[in-house]
Parts: structure tokens; sequence; C-alpha cells
């Protein structure tokens, strides 16, 4: 609980005010996360509200996203097949181009998520290779 608190202060109170520290939120990415995973398998959260949180972990810093597929890419090599494709739609979402909004004006905003864009897909490579991926979706997809 305290780690997805941690996320969504850093999420909704500028960080000057929030008197949360930055190395706090990063170390609890990886458990919010997991948290978010298992809300939306247990049908918690749609997959509208997945979308909503990701891309306001994007829109704040661009390391956050990588932090989470790291931890993704990590918990998906333990998964069995039929357990990833929701993991999958969440590092694929990060993926996807951020929204025009306040933080793609910022300073350096289109370069650093460029940054993320290629660590976050080197990361989904490693775990699994293009072609890899393409066969796992599409088994996936005709179950």
């Amino acid at each position: 609980c305290s780690k997805v608190a941690a996320v969504y202060v850093m999420n909704c109170v500028p960080p000057c005010s929030s008197g949360v520290k930055w190395h706090e939120v990063c170390h609890n990415v990886p458990g919010a996360i997991k948290e978010v995973l298992l809300a939306w398998e247990q049908g918690a959260v749609t997959s509208n509200d997945v979308k909503r949180i990701l891309d306001v972990m994007r829109s704040r810093m661009c390391s956050l996203p990588v932090f989470a597929t790291a931890w993704l890419c990590s918990y998906m090599q333990i998964l069995h097949q039929d357990a990833l494709l929701k993991p999958m739609n969440m590092v694929q979402q990060f993926l996807t181009p951020v929204a025009n909004d306040e933080s793609t004006q910022l300073d350096n905003f289109k370069e650093r998520s460029g940054l993320m864009f290629q660590v976050i897909r080197k990361m989904q490579y490693d775990v699994f290779p293009p072609s890899q991926s393409k066969v796992k979706a599409m088994t996936l997809s005709h179950r």
C-alpha cells in the first residue's frame, strides 16, 4: 500500500512540496507496478485505468517507465505463456507516443522520452526477440 501511495503522491503533487524523496519513489515503482498488474488481473481495475496510470507515470519522469519495464520484463521471464498478455501490454503502453500535454512542452522531454523508448524497446527485445514476440502474441491472440 505504501508503495502505491508513494507513486500516487509523486504523480499528484509537485515534487518540491510532496515530501516524498525521489529515491523512495524509484525504489517503489516495481512494487507499485506489481500491484497495478495484480489488480488488473483480478479485475479490480480496467484496462483504461491501467492505461491512465501508465500514461501519468511516463508523463512525470521518463525513468519511471524504465524501472517499471525492468520489473515487468523480469517477471515475464518466470510466467507461463498464458499469463504474458497483460504484462506485455503494459510494456507496450510505455512504447506508445505520449499525448500532447504540458509535459511534452518541458525542456528536453522529446529527447528524454526518445531515450526512454529506446531503453524499453531494448529490454523488450532482450526478453522476447522480435520474431519470438510475434509468435507469442499470435499464440495469445488466438486463444
